[in-house]
């Protein structure tokens, strides 16, 4: 397996148990989240996953969701992948899950600038964090993520590191989603 693969599914894998343990853990005692009225040993969380695309990036992510729901006690989660993997539909799906009262939710924004004022009024009805992609204006408690430029340049010196003196190295990238466009810091 290449080391860019292995470092991605790593990173879904790390990211998935992160985000397990913050929307598990993170429940306030009088807030709108914990819509069963306490936090006792019976009480059922409800989490969602929600993707940007159908990419089969998310498999591993979707793995994870299924092992935490089933070794977490009291813990129910649902994992929505966006059939068109438009923003409106994204709107479309996370309009359900607060339907549902759903208590936290993971997303990957499909365009962050564009989707604050959404993500604004789920925050302000359960708890929301971004995943893979951050949508820094809104008010998500965090976002868990790889700063891809920095990645990047880890993996070229790794990579252009182990070339010999009389060699010389170039490292691509060629955009395939559109939130990489949000995702180059300012300057670079």
């Amino acid at each position: 397996m290449r080391p860019e693969k292995s470092i991605r599914l790593i990173s879904v894998f790390v990211c998935t148990l992160l985000l397990t343990f913050i929307l598990t853990s993170c429940q306030p005692g009088n807030s709108p989240t914990n819509s069963a009225g306490g936090t006792g040993a019976g009480t059922k969380h409800r989490l969602a996953f929600v993707t940007n695309n159908a990419s089969d990036f998310w498999t591993i992510a979707r793995k994870g969701t299924e092992k935490a729901a089933k070794d977490i006690p009291n813990l129910e989660v649902e994992f929505r992948i966006p059939s068109d993997g438009t923003a409106a539909e994204q709107q479309r799906v996370i309009d359900d899950l607060l339907a549902k009262g759903i208590q936290g939710i993971a997303i990957s924004p499909v365009d962050p600038k564009n989707q604050t004022q959404m993500l604004n009024r789920a925050a302000s009805q359960t708890l929301v964090v971004t995943q893979d992609s951050d949508a820094p204006d809104s008010n998500r408690v965090c976002y868990i993520g790889t700063d891809n430029v920095e990645a990047g340049r880890q993996a070229g010196h790794y990579r252009c590191g182990r070339r010999t003196a009389d060699s010389s190295c170039v490292v691509s990238h060629r955009r395939r989603w559109r939130s990489d466009r949000d995702r180059r810091p300012p300057n670079t």
